[in-house]
């Protein structure tokens, strides 16, 4: 699944998604035509785009579901100024799921 939305002729903005994410969307790569954004725009660029199953992503209030990291440069967004932080385009961007288990013994 190629996801393309178009805001003239700009290159796109790639986003990668890995893990059970990319099952869950169908898609490894979304291409998104828009630069110098912060991350906010982009995050609501993408629930958009997704419609229906940007619910992999967001819960019901619209934020990033607990257990996604966004990733830009290697650095988690959480660090680089969160929803702030200024997309310009030309990053490395990636959504992961993080998943914790706990695991029960007994005897």
């Amino acid at each position: 699944m190629k996801i393309n939305v178009s805001m003239g002729d700009i290159m796109p903005l790639k986003i990668r998604f890995f893990g059970r994410l990319a099952d869950n969307l169908g898609a490894k790569t979304i291409e998104i035509d828009k630069r110098n954004i912060t991350a906010k725009q982009l995050l609501e660029v993408l629930k958009e785009a997704l419609g229906d199953k940007s619910r992999y992503l967001f819960d019901d209030h619209g934020n990033l579901r607990a257990g996604v990291l966004v990733v830009v440069d290697g650095q988690p967004l959480s660090m680089i100024g969160g929803e702030n932080a200024k997309i310009e385009g030309y990053e490395d961007i990636y959504f992961d799921t993080i998943d914790i288990y706990e695991v029960e013994g007994g005897g």
